[in-house]
C-alpha cells in the first residue's frame, strides 16, 4: 500500500533488507534506469548480505516508459499494482545537484592519488602540493533517506574528462559548527585497486600528519523513530569539496 502511494523508495527498500529475509523483489524502477544505478543497487544488496551474514536476493524490473512516480498495473495475481519507485538519479529525478567554483586557481599543500600501499609500507608522506579550481557540489535528495544508528562510509566519485584529475579538499581546523568533532575520530579512509578490500587513513597511516576530515557538510532533520531507526529530511544541501586539476 505504502508502494501504490508513492511514499518509499529504493533506498527505502535497501533499509527493510536490514530485518528481513528476501531483500529486493520484483521492485519496478524507471524504465530508462541506467546500468550503473542497477550495478550500484546490487552493489548495495551485496555489501548488506555480506556484513548481515545472510542470503539476500534482487530481483529488478525496469518498466519501459515509465518514470518514477507513475502508476502501475499487473495483469498478474501474484503482482500487486504499484508505482515505479524512485532512484538516486539526477536524470531520473531522485536527485538533484549544482557547482559552484569557489577559485579558479586554489592551491592545496599536499596530496594522496597514486601513494596508496598495503603495510608496512602505507606511509608516503604525501605526493607534495597540487592546484587546481576550487568547486563545491550541493545535492538535494527528492525524498527522505532513512539510516539504522550506525557508521556509514561515504565514498564520492566523480567521473572527469581527459586526463583531469579529482582531489577531495580537507576540512578545515578546528572543526566548529553542528555536532563539532566526534570522538573518537573516525576520519577519512581511502583505497585503490591494489589496496582493495582494505582501506588506510589518508593523514594517520599515509601522510603522517594527523587525522585527515573530508570537508563534508550535512543539513536536514532528524526524527527518532521506533527501534533505531532515524529519518533524514534531507531539505537542505549536501556541501562537498573538491579541487579539479589539469594535468
Amino acid at each position: 500500500a505504502r508502494a501504490a502511494e508513492g511514499r518509499l523508495t529504493v533506498s527505502d527498500l535497501l533499509l527493510y533488507c536490514t530485518v528481513c529475509g528476501a531483500g529486493l523483489d520484483t521492485v519496478p524502477l524507471p524504465g530508462a534506469v541506467s546500468s550503473d544505478i542497477l550495478a550500484g543497487i546490487l552493489a548495495d544488496v551485496g555489501a548488506l548480505s555480506l556484513r548481515l551474514n545472510k542470503p539476500l536476493t534482487a530481483r529488478l524490473m525496469p518498466i519501459p516508459g515509465k518514470q518514477a512516480g507513475d502508476e502501475i498495473h499487473f495483469d498478474f495475481p501474484y503482482f500487486a499494482d504499484s508505482r515505479v519507485m524512485a532512484t538516486r538519479d539526477s536524470g531520473l529525478g531522485g536527485l538533484s545537484f549544482a557547482t559552484t567554483t569557489l577559485s579558479p586557481n586554489f592551491t592545496a599543500a599536499n596530496s594522496v592519488l597514486n601513494g596508496i600501499h598495503p603495510v608496512p609500507n602505507t606511509f608516503t608522506g604525501g605526493e607534495g602540493a597540487v592546484r587546481g579550481t576550487e568547486v563545491r557540489f550541493d545535492v538535494n535528495f527528492a525524498s527522505s533517506i532513512f539510516l539504522p544508528d550506525n557508521h556509514y562510509f561515504f565514498v564520492p566519485q566523480v567521473q572527469m574528462l581527459g586526463n583531469d584529475e579529482f582531489y577531495w579538499l580537507s576540512a578545515p581546523k578546528p572543526i566548529t559548527g553542528g555536532t563539532g568533532p566526534f570522538a573518537p575520530d573516525l576520519q577519512t579512509w581511502i583505497r585503490d585497486s591494489n589496496l582493495d578490500p582494505n582501506w588506510l587513513r589518508v593523514g594517520t597511516d599515509i601522510t603522517g600528519q594527523g587525522p585527515f576530515n573530508a570537508s563534508f557538510s550535512l543539513e536536514g532533520d532528524t526524527t527518532p523513530e521506533p527501534g533505531t531507526l532515524m529519518l533524514l529530511g534531507l531539505g537542505g544541501a549536501i556541501l562537498l569539496m573538491g579541487v579539479s586539476r589539469r594535468k
